[in-house]
């Protein structure tokens, strides 16, 4: 969506409010996925950090042939396996 694609512009220039945004947007249900993959809340929460630094690495190579929520998803999933 356009809003998404501005909040992806925003996050790839390095504003802090972007990412802000972001966690806004996807923290509770990326929470409630990696609990499907981990046997706890604390391992959960370890996962959705490690995808959130894996984002903030891979924004800028991230291409948009699936949707930013797709990609942070896959992330997520992959983070918990």
């Amino acid at each position: 969506s356009d809003d998404t694609d501005a909040l992806l512009i925003r996050l790839r220039a390095g504003e802090a409010d972007a990412f802000a945004e972001l966690v806004d947007l996807y923290g509770s249900s990326m929470l409630r996925v990696a609990r499907d993959y981990v046997p706890s809340r604390e391992l959960a929460e370890d996962v959705v950090q490690e995808t959130w630094i894996a984002v903030l690495r891979g924004v800028g190579r991230f291409e948009g042939r699936s949707s930013l929520r797709t990609w942070i998803f896959s992330i997520l999933i992959n983070t918990g396996k």
